[in-house]
């Protein structure tokens, strides 16, 4: 969230609701997540009910990630908001493959895949910052 004052110079509502503001002085950003995200790609794996999908964890958190899916011609999403979900991916820097749970909050289309957001039902350990 960015937070700054400033004051409202002109305003038209025809054809939209369109505000023209002041160049404020100061722009102060605040961090509304518990936990960073860091941004990565990481191959991975997830497992919803009985079908096996490989995608790439754009970037990540302790209590969740973000994944993009490829998407195969032919084949339809059945990815759904609240659906559980099982991710799967080698951490770098960690030996074996890490695995947790979580549940679908974010689903968005794309040319490139499916884009969906997971918020992991217990804080990933294996992710930084180590504590």
């Amino acid at each position: 969230m960015h937070e700054f004052q400033t004051e409202v110079l002109s305003y038209i509502t025809d054809p939209v609701n369109l505000l023209m503001l002041a160049l404020p002085e100061s722009v102060t950003k605040h961090e509304m997540r518990d936990y960073q995200r860091i941004t990565c790609l990481i191959p991975a794996k997830l497992r919803q009910a009985k079908a096996q999908l490989d995608g790439v964890i754009k970037d990540i958190s302790k209590k969740g990630c973000r994944c993009v899916l490829k998407v195969v011609k032919g084949q339809t999403n059945r990815l759904r908001l609240e659906d559980e979900i099982e991710l799967s991916c080698s951490f770098p820097g960690i030996a074996d493959e890490q695995q947790t749970t979580g549940v679908i909050r974010d689903i968005n289309a794309g040319r490139e895949g499916i884009d969906i957001g997971i918020e992991f039902d217990e804080i990933a350990w294996w992710v930084p910052p180590y504590e």
